[in-house]
């Protein structure tokens, strides 16, 4: 006996890509390996039947509904290898692929117009179930799908990867009812990001996203066809919701850092800087650092000057690019590959940079203020030898 779907690759290829982003390239269970694909039972007005996609590393699940050709078998279920499923339709552009599922011998045969390949498949039934929120002790937001994903993108870079403290291996989320808090750090860098609201006060709920599910979620999101988000989660289970998509993630235990200390109150020295010009001088002078990527940024007389020396190797480079600066003289060392991930991150055309003294952090901000967030961005300095 044999069950049939019919797809067009484009309309599942995307999808499919993201859901796949869960499996990792090692698994304990040979099940986590694949990729369960499911059609539904009941067909769509318009004629055309919902396919289930759902793939798990055992932590995460990530679930995304996608619309195929009506003429597909309904209840039709299996789970396929997914990179070599992934791998083949993508090398199959706007192709109709035709799955065929022998049931005796479990093998799937996907055809398409002038050829075809086949390859073993597992039932559904041993594939393991997504975890659930306990409703009694959760909560619920419907947050803004594209604050959420700006949240998310902007903060990434500082996300940590420590062994033992792995609260920080991920980005911390707060939910309001119209507010959206982002945070990330790894103990040398710091970014928060906020979205501008009425009610400065307002209770939040929050999550600490690790960082696997933070990037499958920011796919998705990218694809657009959602305009909001549910989050809903107890503590140890986070659930997110946009659109056929939903996403399920186990929670590491622990309260994250208490932020709101990382941030200085005042500052006795700011500058306004081309984000651009002082990006490119920190590259080009780090070429002819040390190992260390350590480099010096000087400010003083309306310019900043990025140093940077190997001793070891009688390299040295200097740079110096006009700014809106006019205290006194000041030198601090930042790490180049740090300080170029903090000015990515920036997307006005001008960087505002505040320090205080050369022994304590250097704030980024956004040199415009957006109308819909507020973002900060904070590096540790390095002393010099």
């Amino acid at each position: 006996m044999t069950k049939r779907i019919i797809f067009r690759t484009d309309d599942v290829t995307q999808s499919l890509s993201s859901v796949v982003s869960v499996v990792n390239q090692k698994n304990a269970m040979p099940i986590l390996a694949t990729v369960a694909i499911c059609t539904k039972n009941e067909v769509n007005a318009d004629g055309s039947l919902d396919m289930v996609l759902m793939a798990s590393d055992g932590d995460i699940w990530a679930r995304k509904e996608v619309r195929i050709d009506g003429e597909s078998d309904k209840g039709v279920s299996m789970c396929l290898d997914a990179r070599s499923f992934l791998q083949s339709i993508q090398s199959l552009p706007n192709t109709v692929l035709s799955v065929e599922a022998d049931t005796e011998k479990h093998i799937a045969t996907c055809s398409y117009v002038n050829g075809k390949f086949s390859l073993p498949y597992y039932e559904t039934d041993a594939y393991p179930k997504p975890s659930r929120v306990d409703t009694e002790k959760s909560f619920s937001h419907t947050v803004d799908a594209q604050i959420l994903l700006k949240a998310i993108d902007k903060v990434s870079f500082a996300v940590g990867n420590d062994p033992i403290y792995i609260i920080l291996n991920g980005v911390h989320l707060e939910f309001g009812d119209s507010k959206v808090i982002a945070v990330a750090t790894d103990k040398r860098r710091f970014a928060k990001f906020e979205s501008k609201n009425d009610n400065a006060d307002e209770h939040t709920d929050s999550v600490n996203l690790p960082q696997k599910p933070c990037k499958v979620l920011s796919l998705i999101l990218q694809e657009g066809e959602s305009e909001t988000v549910d989050v809903s989660s107890d503590g140890s289970i986070a659930v997110f919701s946009a659109g056929g998509f939903r996403l399920t993630t186990r929670l590491p235990e622990g309260n994250y850092v208490d932020y709101q200390r990382l941030i200085q109150n005042s500052y006795t020295k700011s500058a306004d800087v081309d984000r651009d010009s002082l990006m490119n001088a920190v590259k080009r002078v780090s070429l002819m650092g040390s190992s260390s990527e350590l480099v010096a940024v000087s400010l003083g007389n309306c310019t900043c000057t990025v140093e940077g020396e190997d001793l070891d190797n009688s390299k040295a480079a200097n740079e110096s690019i006009g700014c809106e600066y006019s205290g006194e003289t000041f030198r601090i060392g930042l790490s180049s590959t740090y300080m170029t991930s903090v000015l990515k991150s920036i997307e006005s055309p001008t960087v505002t940079v505040l320090f205080d003294e050369p022994t304590k952090p250097a704030f980024f901000l956004e040199g415009e203020d957006s109308e819909s967030y507020e973002y900060t961005s904070m590096l540790m300095p390095i002393k010099f030898l």
